[in-house]
């Protein structure tokens, strides 16, 4: 059996995401996207908090990915990890500044004018959510739907919409186990 150290460890995490071979890995794996270019920007954020001093680690990425049409993208990637639930605020609040940042843009080839980077964020929880306890990974991906006729419109992306909304990846490292799960004819049977 292969033992694996647990990401949610500091040090682990750390250690793992410097690493750009295994970044690459580990984040293609959860956005289900090559990723042709990673570009790191680790941040680590100290806070004294009554004689306990609190450290958050968090890491940034820009990172080049090759979309299921062949085209490119640049991307931001946030990953963060969390030891209780009540790190939501802070996820927002990182994330309300990172939608704000100036340098999360990038100049349009065709004009004077910059956009909005896209967003996608991965979270690694220490803990299990309410709802979902027993699945380890949960992907929230964006769908645009006609509202009136509820139909799911094609996967042209329009830039007002990428610029204000983004998809996560939730990894819920408890429920993460030895059996491996896979897709077949729609339903998620273990492998044996």
């Amino acid at each position: 059996m292969i033992k694996v150290a647990n990401p949610i460890y500091d040090v682990v995490f750390k250690y793992l995401m410097e690493d750009k071979r295994i970044a690459k890995l580990i984040i293609s794996s959860l956005i289900e996207l090559e990723i042709i270019d990673l570009e790191f920007k680790p941040q680590v954020f100290a806070r004294n908090m009554k004689e306990k001093i609190i450290t958050v680690y968090r890491i940034d990425f820009k990172a080049r990915i090759k979309l299921k049409d062949n085209t490119e993208q640049i991307v931001l990637i946030e990953l963060q990890k969390a030891k209780f639930p009540a790190d939501i605020m802070r996820f927002r609040r990182y994330l309300g500044n990172q939608y704000a940042h100036k340098d999360n843009v990038m100049m349009l080839e065709e004009s004077p004018e910059s956009y909005a980077l896209p967003i996608i964020t991965i979270y690694f929880l220490a803990y299990p959510l309410e709802t979902y306890p027993d699945i380890p990974i949960i992907k929230v991906s964006r769908q645009y739907i006609d509202h009136s006729t509820k139909q799911v419109l094609g996967d042209k992306k329009e830039y007002f919409i990428e610029s204000l909304t983004h998809d996560s990846i939730i990894v819920q490292v408890q429920a993460i186990r030895n059996k491996k799960r896979r897709k077949k004819s729609g339903n998620l049977h273990p492998i044996r």
